[in-house]
């Protein structure tokens, strides 16, 4: 029995790993969306299934639709009624399990309670190795990963051009560190009385992309540069410098806002005329010029802009495509279908035109060009839900899950004893760690004994310290250095600090005390079926022979093929050989002559015979031609990079096979049925045990609803 519900409690630990799936079992909705059925909330909470004591609404069961995997119908509301019926029965033959499981105080053995636990914390807390919190459950999706997505979603309604001044530092050097710090305080005051940033970025940023841009860096929106710099370029006005001197990791930044703008993303079409230099040192200006021209003026007398492009751009990949570049874009992100951002000039174009218009003719690096804006269309959510999350996880998750850990380490009373650290880092070689078996050689039993780390009213002393470092893996090569030995105590304490943070979460979130309720109810039932099924459930030798007689027409030998081929690299080498084939000529001889497949010309092309499962070729064969014949020649079809051309040599058509070829097959269908007849009978007794009813008005009242 341990063994099945360890395996079971392994895989609610995977289940709870997989944030998507926590996040889609919110429940079906019921009405409201576009196309969905408006359901009225007395019609919602009317009680539907009654098992036992427990009572279940309409949104109830609706909600449990919802969360089925493998649904074609997403909505319980647009079931036939048969089928929802079916399904509440289903729903209610689970809920009479969990009913029978509590009743035989399954729930209350002091296994399945500590195992519990431990799945509560794993969903909760995302529990890593050596008990560390990885930051990927539920307390950090909703406390810190939501939160976090939906302030980059909410500054993502706008781009930001900013322009920056960057003094670089080396962050190991105090002085050097207090030098860039000086010189940017200095360029900032010298803004503040009027001097130009954007002059004063040419002369003194120490970045030389942005002196060449005159210290623009471009437009910008939620997500994309480190959080002080984007909290200083949103909450700064059009035109204004940020008032104070923000510090990065590498030096010191000082930001102004030149514009800003609602986000909007763009389908763009284009027409390109490329100045190209010629042998003798001039170039094609004059005439790409002169085409550009032409070209516009033709859009203006009526044709399309597409036939324009598709004949005259030199752009000949968007050309087919009528100029269109086929990929929506922003100012900020740039395209969204492979990386690259516009010229400026051809953004400003594009961005300063309506939807449909067209450019005058442009100059910029490449040569001329004329510009379309075909539509537009503001983002949505739904659309950048993966990236934004992708960014938060990738660049904000581990500052934030470090700020919240020691916010709840503060919450909860925790302190080190400040003298005793002070003693520790005295006895030990700072320059030195842990991995060395004599590290803490120099820690007098006296400080052993002292006091060292609390938590509201747990205490931990130097020696219990010293014992979590030495039996524990994650500390092994722990530097003993002053900022190591603090984030080694913090460490320690995380998890319980975490796990007391969490005890909330069922009051605080319905999903999440559902989704705990689903996996206890789960690993009930599956504690109940160790003891009424699986336990049950061996194979018999004479059983599995009468099952093999009754149902002895399912266990058939596939159908095996003996083919010869002539594989080639072309479709029309194919078809000619094909035709060539079928027109009389010896197969074999093609094959022997013509076959690429390496190794095969010898063979003229001959394969072993062998069924669906052990060949590929065979495989595609049986799909193309549903009643195989000896000497049948298969039309070609795509194979491997190449295309292979079929000649059907043996047919073996399915037989009856022996007990002895279909015992492994009888073995698992034997005992997936006795599992089935011992669950129905079980369900059948617990239905005397307990009463079920399925109010058919209020189903019909749901069904119908509008």
């Amino acid at each position: 029995m341990m063994h099945k519900f360890r395996l079971f409690s392994l895989s609610l630990l995977f289940i709870s790993s997989s944030f998507s799936m926590l996040l889609s079992q919110s429940g079906s909705s019921s009405g409201g969306e576009a196309g969905e059925r408006i359901v009225p909330d007395k019609v919602k909470q009317k009680e539907l299934l009654r098992v036992g004591d427990e009572t279940f609404t309409v949104e109830d069961i609706a909600q449990a639709w919802g969360r089925t995997p493998g649904k074609n119908v997403p909505s319980f509301y647009d079931l036939p009624r048969d089928s929802a019926l079916a399904f509440i029965n289903l729903y209610a033959d689970f809920r009479l399990k969990v009913h029978e499981a509590k009743d035989r105080g399954l729930n209350k053995r002091a296994e399945f309670v500590e195992e519990m636990e431990r799945n509560r914390d794993q969903v909760a807390l995302g529990i890593g190795p050596f008990n560390s919190v990885s930051g990927e459950g539920y307390l950090f999706q909703r406390k810190l990963v939501d939160p976090g997505m939906q302030e980059i979603w909410k500054r993502r309604n706008e781009e930001v051009k900013v322009a920056l001044i960057f003094s670089q530092m080396d962050p190991t050097n105090p002085a050097d560190t207090l030098r860039a710090f000086n010189r940017t305080a200095d360029m900032l005051r010298r803004i503040a009385n009027g001097a130009d940033f954007l002059r004063m970025a040419v002369d003194s940023t120490d970045d030389p992309s942005l002196k060449k841009n005159q210290g623009v860096f471009g437009w910008v929106t939620g997500g994309m540069m480190p959080r002080e710099m984007e909290n200083a370029a949103f909450e700064t006005a059009s035109g204004k410098v940020f008032p104070d001197v923000i510090r990065l990791p590498a030096g010191y930044v000082l930001v102004k806002v030149l514009d800003r703008s609602q986000r909007v993303k763009v389908q763009i079409a284009h027409i390109v005329l490329d100045v190209t230099k010629r042998v003798d040192g001039t170039d094609t200006d004059a005439e790409a010029k002169a085409a550009a021209e032409e070209a516009l003026s033709r859009i203006r007398k009526g044709e399309t802009f597409e036939d324009v492009a598709r004949d005259v751009s030199m752009d000949r990949t968007s050309a087919q495509h009528g100029g269109h570049l086929l990929s929506w874009y922003t100012r900020s992100l740039g395209f969204e279908s492979r990386p690259g951002k516009l010229p400026p000039i051809f953004e400003d174009a594009v961005f300063n035109l309506e939807d449909g218009k067209v450019s005058d003719v442009l100059r910029d690096e490449i040569g001329y060009r004329i510009v379309k804006r075909v539509e537009s269309q503001l983002p949505t959510f739904e659309e950048e839900e993966k990236a934004i999350r992708d960014i938060y996880r990738r660049y904000f998750l581990e500052g934030d899950r470090n700020a919240y850990i020691d916010n709840v380490l503060n919450k909860q009373g925790f302190r080190i004893d400040q003298p005793t650290f002070e003693a520790v880092l005295l006895s030990v070689d700072t320059t030195r760690s842990a991995a060395e078996d004599t590290w803490a050689n120099g820690i007098t039993p006296a400080l052993r004994g002292r006091t060292f780390f609390y938590l509201g009213n747990s205490s931990w002393t130097v020696g219990d310290w010293i014992d979590t470092i030495g039996s524990s893996p994650r500390y092994r090569a722990l530097p003993l250095s002053r900022i190591s030995l603090e984030a080694s105590i913090k460490a320690m304490l995380e998890y319980k600090a975490l796990k007391a943070e969490a005890t909330t979460l069922e009051k605080e979130y319905p999903d999440f005390a559902r989704l705990i309720g689903e996996f206890y109810d789960g690993a009930l039932i599956f504690e109940l079926e160790q003891q009424e099924v699986y336990s049950k459930v061996s194979y018999d030798e004479e059983e599995g022979k009468k099952y093999f007689n009754q149902h002895q027409k399912e266990y058939l030998t596939s159908t095996k093929l003996g083919l010869s081929e002539i594989f080639v690299y072309t479709e029309d080498d194919a078809k000619a050989f094909y035709k060539r084939a079928t027109s009389g000529e010896d197969f074999a001889t093609l094959a022997k002559n013509n076959t690429e497949r390496q190794g095969f010309r010898q063979k003229e092309g001959k394969w072993p015979i062998a069924d669906a499962r052990n060949s590929d070729l065979v495989r595609m064969t049986l799909e193309k031609v549903q009643t195989p014949k000896v000497g049948m020649i298969v039309e070609p079809f795509a194979n491997q990079g190449g295309v292979s051309v079929i000649r059907i040599d043996e047919v073996e058509l399915p037989r009856q096979k022996t007990y002895e070829e279909a015992r492994g097959e009888v073995m698992g269908d034997y005992n997936d049925w006795r599992e089935k007849e011992l669950r129905r009978g079980l369900v059948a007794s617990f239905r005397k045990k307990y009463s079920v009813k399925v109010d058919s008005k209020a189903l019909d009242a749901a069904l119908s609803a509008k």
